[in-house]
């Protein structure tokens, strides 16, 4: 629990570093809640009417589906938008934040002035490990996609022969999905310092990967238990903050955001302290400041 005490010790002397991520996580949130309560209160009656209409055999499932979608289309535009807004603001806030905490680990003389500085030095890195990133799970998707039909496949052959056998294809599909979905967990966390070792040891991007694995076997079990603690910690405070202001509009959505973002911010500081400490700063370093986006690969 070192690292997290440390973690929240850094948090509350470079309290300002955390000012871009709150940024970061409050816009996308005021853009995807900027429906009134009224208007909200307005698409849940006339969903509720439609689900009438089909239970008295005025419209058929079908239809409610497309009038439903067509009900909830503003939802899903402000949605889109804020998925949008997210991402580029995560494309320039993200490194720069790596970038202000890593130096601050290092000289303890950070302020926000270094937030473009370090945004020129980390964003390229940042591409590439987010093009690196999304091709991976995009590949991994593909994999739990084919195993998922197979085992479809697989209950309906056997359910063809008896239904024992049925029963005995969804037991084993439940517990091929139970080993996929811990599988997928246990990656996560073991490529959680990836970005990390690019930005502490100016790894290229598959070294980085491999680096990566490495410290996160040596230190699994704690950074599994400490980032999932700071996670549910954000949350749930979250959720009591938003609850007596919920009625206020965009009060609640701000200050709900807050612990979210600074739960963030712990997690960036944790990752980044376990990783300086878990390898040594003594190895010879490669230098991928000015490399071209080839060179980082």
């Amino acid at each position: 629990m070192k690292y997290l005490e440390d973690a929240f010790k850094f948090l509350g002397k470079n309290l300002l570093l955390s000012i871009p991520l709150i940024i970061m996580v409050v816009i996308p949130n005021i853009i995807q809640g900027s429906t009134d309560k009224e208007t909200a209160t307005e698409m849940a009656n006339q969903i509720n009417q439609l689900s009438l209409s089909v239970t008295m055999g005025e419209i058929s499932p079908t239809e409610f589906q497309i009038m439903a979608l067509d009900i909830l289309k503003p939802l899903f535009v402000l949605m889109a938008i804020a998925n949008v807004v997210l991402i580029v603001l995560s494309l320039f806030i993200t490194p720069a934040t790596y970038g202000m905490v890593n130096k601050a680990l290092e000289e303890e003389d950070t302020n926000l002035i270094d937030f473009f500085p370090q945004l020129g030095k980390k964003i390229f890195k940042f591409i590439i490990f987010s093009i690196a990133s999304f091709l991976l799970w995009f590949i991994i998707s593909i994999v739990v996609t084919i195993i998922s039909v197979l085992m479809v496949f697989l209950v309906n052959g056997l359910s063809e022969k008896s239904s024992a056998l049925m029963g005995l294809g969804i037991v084993i599909s439940v517990l091929l999905g139970v080993v996929v979905f811990l599988a997928l967990v246990a990656f996560y966390f073991l490529t959680i310092y990836w970005f990390p070792a690019m930005v502490i040891d100016d790894l290229r991007v598959i070294s980085a990967f491999k680096k990566s694995i490495e410290v996160a076997r040596s230190y699994f079990w704690p950074t599994v238990g400490i980032t999932t603690m700071i996670f549910l910690m954000g949350s749930i405070i979250s959720f009591i903050i938003a609850l007596p202001f919920s009625l206020i509009p965009y009060v609640g959505v701000v200050l709900s955001s807050v612990p979210t973002a600074l739960a963030q911010f712990v997690t960036i500081v944790f990752v980044l302290m376990v990783y300086r400490d878990k390898t040594s700063k003594n190895q010879l370093q490669d230098d991928g400041i000015n490399d071209t986006p080839y060179e980082l690969i």
